[in-house]
């Protein structure tokens, strides 16, 4: 390559080497500090093509930790290049710059606007990837556009039979991620990935991005009721992330107020107050059985989430999973936040309070830290205490002394009229310690086997689904 240097080769030998090395998945640090060294210093005489495959190939290889000023600084050359002839560059070739730059975690908002503007003159050029990577980074980046995805979105409707489940999953995930709504693609992607093969990956996507954006839509339904048998079949699969994010979106949708309840007696799903449809319930219950296997491998936020969120649709399908999540909570209650315990609580003392082990140690573990409850957190206390205790509603509040003893007789068990549960199934189980959740973890298995790696993808777009509902990288401000 030095050889080359001013030669009329060197740019497509530069693209060519990055390529090469993104498809062999080798990052050799040594030869791309020298590739990018060489493209930012003849940037000039780089085609429209080449300059993209060469930073598709940089953001391919992922190098960005190990050379990151090396990254930094080709990408910023390559944007003022590409900035100054936007013009010069095919639908194809901007949807792989954007995607370099999203996926290198090189934040260029001038750069995108102008790739933006550029892609709504052009955008009937687009195939399905395209669509589908483009909508993805600019999701992942932050940019939100409305023109353009507008554009995007009507580009895409006419394909979306063309369309493949990862690209679709992409695709909604970033209109979704970015809050935008476009009813005619999102009915006819959920009547295309109704009739498609689906992986773990892309169900969990689908619900979570139609759940964000449209979730009492009258088509969330079928989707619900046709995706849940292939959830319970494909669950194993389903990495903690997606199943978090399943259970999330689940709660959005079925998830009904007074007036919802009194308005959908004709709703197929909802059937005012009969109960859910017996799949969406069958995958309510293999859903809070995942959840306490892999109650480690979720983050704290997520997990006590994804319990309370059980919990109030197990009040609505009549079969709530108190016993099976009660251990997998007293396993964790160490770690987590006051607030946290304290919606915790609120879940578990909803009738039929059946889960009194975790409530105890719930209560105990408040009661030791009440004094560094936060107010709103000492609020919501006062009035489960209260409401367990049945205080009537014109009593003084208690003072915090007074609010540790009510903490600690609900730890030492609850008052018989909290306890409705009927039959076998529903008995009390015995007092756990109320100072520890440590003896829980005999009873979970740490995490499960079988994680999922989707295939490999084709050419340029996102290779597996894994981190698009739950990316941690955002671009700094």
């Amino acid at each position: 390559m030095m050889n080359a240097a001013g030669q009329t080769c060197l740019h497509q030998t530069l693209s060519n080497v990055t390529w090469s090395l993104a498809h062999l998945y080798t990052p050799d640090i040594k030869l791309l500090g020298l590739v990018a060294s060489m493209a930012t210093t003849y940037m000039e005489g780089f085609k429209p093509f080449e300059l993209s495959m060469l930073l598709w190939g940089f953001a391919k290889t992922g190098v960005v930790e190990e050379m990151p000023h090396a990254i930094e600084v080709v990408f910023r050359t390559a944007s003022s290049q590409i900035t100054a002839s936007f013009g010069h560059f095919s639908f194809r070739s901007l949807a792989m710059i954007v995607w370099a730059f999203a996926t290198a975690r090189q934040r260029d908002p001038r750069l995108f606007s102008g790739i933006a503007a550029e892609m709504r003159r052009n955008a009937s050029a687009a195939n399905c990837q395209e669509v589908g990577n483009t909508v993805w980074a600019f999701a992942s980046a932050g940019h939100r556009d409305k023109k353009m995805l507008t554009t995007l979105a009507q580009a895409a409707v006419p394909l979306i039979r063309e369309f493949k489940a990862q690209e679709i999953s992409n695709m909604l995930w970033g209109f979704a991620t970015l809050g935008f709504f476009h009813e005619e693609v999102f009915l006819s992607s959920i009547a295309a990935a109704l009739r498609m093969d689906l992986g773990s990956q892309h169900l969990a996507i689908i619900l979570w991005a139609c759940s964000k954006v449209m979730p009492k839509h009258s088509a969330m339904d079928s989707l619900i009721i046709s995706f849940a048998p292939l959830c319970v079949s494909r669950l194993g699969a389903f990495k903690p992330q997606e199943v978090s994010s399943t259970v999330q979106a689940l709660a959005k949708v079925l998830t009904q107020d007074k007036e919802e309840a009194e308005t959908s007696a004709s709703n197929l799903l909802f059937g005012g107050i009969a109960p859910l449809h017996e799949d969406v319930m069958m995958l309510l219950d293999a859903l809070a059985h995942r959840v306490a296997r892999t109650a480690l491998a979720l983050t704290p936020a997520a997990f006590v989430t994804a319990v309370c969120s059980l919990l109030s649709l197990g009040e609505r399908s009549g079969r709530r999973p108190d016993h099976v999540l009660e251990q997998a909570v007293m396993l964790r209650v160490p770690e987590l936040a006051l607030g946290e315990k304290v919606t915790l609580l609120e879940a578990f003392l909803s009738p039929p309070c059946v889960a009194r082990g975790v409530v105890s140690v719930l209560a105990a573990n408040l009661a030791s830290a009440l004094d560094s409850l936060q107010n709103k957190d000492f609020q919501a206390l006062v009035q489960l205490c209260r409401t367990a205790r049945r205080v009537p509603d014109d009593a003084a509040d208690p003072g915090r002394g007074e609010l540790v003893s009510w903490c600690l007789a609900l730890a030492a068990g609850l008052p018989d009229a909290m306890l409705q549960a009927e039959g076998p199934d529903c008995e009390p189980q015995a007092d756990a310690d109320p100072c520890s959740g440590s003896d829980a973890s005999s009873e979970i298995s740490e995490l499960d086997e079988g994680v999922f790696d989707a295939p490999a993808g084709s050419e340029y777009r996102v290779d597996t689904a894994e981190s698009l509902p739950f990316m941690e990288w955002r671009p700094k401000a």
